[in-house]
């Protein structure tokens, strides 16, 4: 789990090697609604739960597995 969420939230590196448009990744993509000046708070936020949405469904559907393997390490 906690491997997929470095993953998914890579940012710095995907800004410094990624420039073409069609390539870049989904927090990349964000900086699209913030300038130096203005941010567009109503489309970042809504850009933002859309964006929590497929690993809110992941953890939905190994919620068991991810709770099993973090129980067998504690217990004795």
């Amino acid at each position: 789990m906690f491997s997929a969420l470095s993953c998914w939230n890579e940012f710095l590196l995907a800004l410094l090697y990624i420039q073409d448009d069609s390539l870049k990744t989904i927090p990349t993509g964000l900086l699209a609604f913030s300038s130096r000046y203005v941010t567009d708070y109503g489309l970042l936020f809504s850009a933002l739960s859309i964006i929590t949405l497929p690993m809110i469904a992941v953890y939905v559907v190994f919620n068991r597995q991810v709770v099993s393997g973090i129980t067998a390490g504690s217990l004795k």
